[in-house]
């Protein structure tokens, strides 16, 4: 007899050779449940063993989105109604996030020649602002406190960018023409959203490299131009548009990473797991 065929009866009642153990049909015929195999990949419900990635699709449906638990039923085959489920925000959001950081940053290292931030002004609020805010709204949905705090708070900072840039708002023109008095405003302002993003980063840190990039990129941005807004210097507003490119292609990977599933194409972005992060969620992300 093999070693499955030992787990399988260890602990179950005694059948004849002849009969074969039966499918489990409520949930009161369970007197235990166990696990064995290499890291509880089996599970013994009864006299049945299952695989676990099976009961985990099975299930899938089953389970709360808030709570993480299967709800009561009295037979394995009835369940309960569940709560509407949302599909995933986040590349919703890291994608406006994105184009919006790709475009603004041509601007800062002054590609052919533009300087201009004008065309800022309509991605920035129907892209980088309104998109962000609706992905914002379906993280609260869906119970990502992270998430919701992060397109909103970002969603915002591009319609402020936008509501700056833009003449209709006359918050340029309110400094009646002192630069040094506008670019010290606008120095606070990138050192707010530098302070705020450093506390993101500080979450992100144990999750994967992707989110540790785009958080560690993104506060470096806001550090140099409030330097550039500062100093004056324009080299830092360069070097912030250079980072804000690979920022935006980061943001771009993370978001098509959750989108590219092997059943819809044939090529997938994976993620890598940060090395700070905990035991449970290194196995759960490979």
């Amino acid at each position: 007899m093999s070693s499955l065929d030992e787990e399988m009866v260890i602990g179950t009642p005694e059948f004849p050779e002849y009969e074969k153990p039966r499918p489990v049909q409520s949930v009161e015929e369970v007197a235990h449940i166990r696990t064995s195999g290499k890291g509880g990949q089996r599970v013994h419900l009864g006299d049945t063993v299952f695989s676990k990635d099976d009961l985990v699709n099975v299930f899938r449906d089953v389970f709360k989105p808030e709570l993480g638990e299967v709800q009561p039923t009295g037979h394995l085959g009835e369940t309960q109604p569940t709560a509407e489920r949302f599909a995933a925000p986040a590349p919703m959001g890291l994608c406006a996030f994105a184009l919006c950081t790709f475009v603004g940053s041509l601007v800062n290292i002054a590609a052919r020649h533009m300087k201009n931030t004008s065309i800022m002004i309509a991605i920035a609020f129907f892209y980088g602002g309104a998109v962000q805010f609706l992905a914002a709204a379906w993280s609260i949905a869906c119970g990502d406190a992270f998430g919701a705090i992060a397109f909103s708070s970002y969603g915002a900072y591009w319609l402020s960018y936008g509501s700056i840039v833009s003449d209709s708002f006359g918050i340029v023109s309110n400094f009646n023409g002192d630069s040094a008095e506008f670019a010290s405003a606008m120095g606070f302002f990138y050192i707010a959203w530098f302070i705020f993003t450093f506390f993101m980063f500080l979450f992100t840190i144990r999750t994967n490299i992707g989110n540790m990039l785009l958080y560690a990129g993104l506060d470096l941005i806001y550090l140099l131009q409030a330097c550039a807004e500062f100093t004056g210097k324009e080299e830092l507003t360069k070097a912030s548009g250079w980072i804000g490119l690979c920022v935006a292609f980061i943001a771009w990977y993370n978001a098509f990473s959750d989108i590219a599933l092997k059943q819809l194409t044939f090529v997938t972005l994976p993620k890598k797991v940060s090395p700070l992060a905990p035991e449970e969620f290194r196995e759960k992300t490979d």
